[in-house]
């Protein structure tokens, strides 16, 4: 038995004994003619009757190959869409489609296939990467005459700046990924094999009903509305997404190929020969030339990083944190959200 059933079987135990316990007090409450101990007994077993109609409902539900993963499946592949998951990011495709996107090895959707964001963030802070070392071996060179000394320090250090501000964004973004990615993992190996069966144990118990219910929407809006919420998340930025990404990634690793093999080219025994700035200064042209061809794609795909990163998730986490509030309702846990008491 999987941890899944083991959970519900706990959960069913729990049920029995709490019944068997509101019997007894109604039992107990007719025999002593006990008003308050008739009305606790009454209330115990219709709220263990409603907990067991919850816990087969939402066995149904939950279930492997159940109905909820089946509804997760359709509205997931509702377009051409090919994942692939291990372990039990493979049980809800939501979150698994979810996680291909953000960080995993890539998926199909409408028919065309995208690398995970973080792919795409890692290949332009490589090209970043490649292009502010070989900007920084050229302008530790110096070139001197007779009387002429020449440093391109002072003109390249404002663009070294400049790049590695856009490695530091881009490092801040992947860690923004890697963050939600492991929120993924963990939703997927806990929220309906521990967190659900937790939630109906203490939903059980009188003086545990209301975290019980908190824990039960914590499980439900985590599994199902988080994840469909980067299903949704995906479709829109999959309309946004242009060439721009992979033209920028392409046009940085050229450009700091090019000026790479330019600056190695300058070695020490010709460090001296002034013949050398006609060819590093026409690289420089080349790559100013090739840097402002490229700057409209590369901010394109920085936006589209930062959509994908932090604007759409923080969509997605107010949609998860309001569905947990109302259903928490529903079962009887009031919970406030300061943050978001106002929606």
């Amino acid at each position: 038995m999987d941890a899944f059933g083991y959970g519900f079987g706990i959960a069913i135990a729990v049920m029995a004994i709490m019944i068997s316990m509101g019997g007894m007090a109604a039992g107990l409450g007719f025999a002593a003619n006990n008003r308050k101990l008739k009305e606790f007994g009454k209330e115990e077993l219709l709220q263990s009757l409603v907990n067991g109609a919850l816990l087969g409902g939402l066995a149904i539900l939950f279930m492997p190959n159940g109905i909820m993963a089946g509804v997760l499946n359709a509205l997931t592949f509702s377009s051409p869409t090919s994942i692939n998951c291990p372990g039990a990011l493979a049980q809800n495709t939501a979150i698994c489609f979810s996680y291909d996107y953000l960080s995993g090895p890539g998926y199909t959707l409408n028919g065309v296939y995208h690398q995970s964001v973080l792919s795409q963030v890692t290949a332009l802070m490589a090209g970043f990467l490649a292009l502010n070392a070989a900007l920084g071996i050229i302008a530790g060179i110096k070139l001197s005459a007779v009387v002429i000394s020449l440093s391109f320090s002072s003109l390249l250090n404002p663009i070294i700046g400049q790049i590695q501000y856009f490695i530091k964004t881009l490092t801040t973004i992947s860690l923004g990924i890697l963050v939600q990615s492991a929120l993924l993992q963990f939703v997927a190996m806990s929220a309906i094999s521990a967190i659900l069966p937790i939630g109906l144990v203490l939903r059980t118990f009188y003086p545990t009903r209301k975290l019980g219910g908190f824990l039960i929407a914590v499980a439900i809006g985590t599994y199902v509305v988080l994840p469909m919420s980067y299903v949704m998340n995906a479709n829109i930025l999959d309309s946004y997404q242009s060439a721009s990404t992979t033209s920028a990634i392409s046009s940085l690793s050229g450009s700091a190929g090019s000026i790479e093999s330019q600056a190695m080219s300058v070695n020490k025994n010709a460090i001296e020969n002034i013949g050398l700035l006609n060819s590093i200064v026409s690289a420089l042209n080349a790559l100013g030339s090739g840097f402002s061809s490229i700057f409209n794609d590369i901010m394109s795909a920085i936006s589209y990083f930062i959509m994908a990163a932090f604007i759409l998730p923080a969509f997605s986490l107010v949609l998860t944190v309001i569905s947990i509030k109302e259903l928490s309702g529903v079962l009887g846990s009031e919970v406030s959200f300061s943050l978001f008491d106002m929606v």
